[in-house]
């Protein structure tokens, strides 16, 4: 059971000026957190990720420049939906696709449709980044227009998705809690996007570990740690929060 707001993370989350917009019920976000505070707002869409909220309250007492913050917003009817759709989309571009990819793709959401709508609800809750965690894995559209899928996090600007599906096992086999190995895959998207840092293709048990086979997850969810070439990535004056984070989500116990 998550404590009584006298935390950092639900002491700060709200003022008592309720946002007038219908789309957010969740209060904007303090401005009496640091003003060099990067808040990150949390939006449970359909992961059932609840004792995620615990581990986060860990993290910003441990810390003060990344802060979290959990956010209640409707998103409209159906976007969290699996979808058929999807795979029309893919027949579109190639004829070949086989029951094996049929079957991996109804298990994606299109993160495009969900952008606008977390666009919207950061703006109205004032935070730097919206989060959006849902079950299903992700799919998104390249510039071209080029459908890719089976993803475990995608982020564009201030909007990020995470996905948790396959990740309660990978958990059990890294010896991990569920609601750490979210936490990870929410900072290394983060982080990607802040510094500019690219996943890379080969695994080294980092974060930034691209992991095309997804059960690769696992050596990062096992290690939670970041590279020496990525960390040279991280400006230095950054370095002592992100790792501070990271021992934070390595070392928790339910």
């Amino acid at each position: 059971m998550l404590e009584r707001p006298t935390n950092l993370l639900f002491a700060n989350t709200a003022s008592f000026a309720v946002t007038p917009k219908r789309r957010a019920l969740t209060r904007k976000a303090r401005s009496s957190a640091s003003a060099h505070s990067h808040k990150i707002g949390i939006i449970d869409i359909n992961a059932k990720a609840g004792l995620l909220f615990a581990l986060l309250q860990k993290v910003n007492r441990s810390q003060d420049r990344y802060k979290f913050y959990p956010v209640e917003a409707p998103v409209p009817m159906g976007l969290g939906m699996f979808s058929h759709e999807l795979v029309e989309e893919v027949r579109k571009e190639r004829e070949d696709i086989d029951d094996a990819d049929q079957a991996d793709i109804i298990n994606n959401v299109l993160v495009d449709d969900f952008q606008p709508h977390l666009r919207a609800i950061r703006s109205t809750v004032a935070v730097d980044t919206l989060v959006g965690v849902v079950a299903p894995m992700l799919a998104w559209k390249q510039e071209d227009g080029r459908l890719r899928w089976n993803f475990f996090a995608v982020g564009d600007g201030s909007e990020v998705m995470v996905s948790t599906y396959d990740l309660r096992d990978f958990a059990v086999e890294a010896g991990r809690t569920f609601e750490a190995s979210v936490a990870m895959l929410i900072m290394a998207q983060i982080w990607s996007l802040m510094f500019g840092i690219d996943y890379h293709d080969d695994c080294r048990s980092c974060l930034f570990d691209y992991c095309e086979n997804r059960s690769d997850l696992a050596n990062a969810l096992r290690e939670i740690t970041i590279d020496a070439d990525c960390l040279d990535r991280i400006p230095q004056d950054e370095r002592v929060h992100v790792e501070t984070c990271l021992r934070t989500i390595r070392d928790y116990r339910r």
